[in-house]
């Protein structure tokens, strides 16, 4: 399964076709835990960053259901748990690379403090992530000599 993060959200089965785009919130756990180092995140973690506004409990049932709902959804085994973590498992899951032109999760948008610190953080990594790629490119066609495909 293929997750493309720049633009708007979606999700490609290994054979290329489109799978169905879940609920805003599970397109946010599933690009938080793509985001996250080895794919995964405390429960904790993830019922804080979307029910933030929610007392502990009921942010944690509402984590429970949105993972049901996930796992339902995606091809099986892509989206693993335990007590006290979620991940994608390792090599079931691969990110579509960057699109220069488009933005992290461009559209998807959805109330929260923690939330909202997050999209502006991996926003602006995505955008230092693109010119840092823009750079590297044209300090290449620079070094060879290719002045129209550096200024590109």
């Amino acid at each position: 399964m293929t997750l493309h993060l720049s633009g708007p959200f979606a999700l490609m089965a290994a054979d290329g076709a489109a799978l169905a785009r879940p609920s805003i919130r599970g397109q946010v756990v599933l690009a938080y835990l793509a985001t996250r180092p080895g794919m995964r995140a405390t429960r904790e973690d993830l019922a804080a960053l979307i029910w933030g506004d929610r007392a502990e409990d009921q942010a944690r049932a509402s984590l429970r259901q949105e993972l049901s709902l996930l796992r339902k959804a995606l091809p099986k085994g892509v989206l693993e748990s335990d007590r006290g973590s979620v991940w994608l498992a390792a090599g079931a899951v691969a990110i579509a690379p960057a699109e220069p032109s488009r933005g992290f999760l461009d559209g998807l948008s959805l109330r929260g403090a923690a939330l909202e610190d997050w999209l502006r953080e991996a926003r602006a990594d995505d955008a230092r992530s693109r010119v840092a790629g823009h750079l590297e490119r044209a300090e290449a066609a620079l070094g060879t000599g290719d002045g129209a495909g550096a200024a590109a």
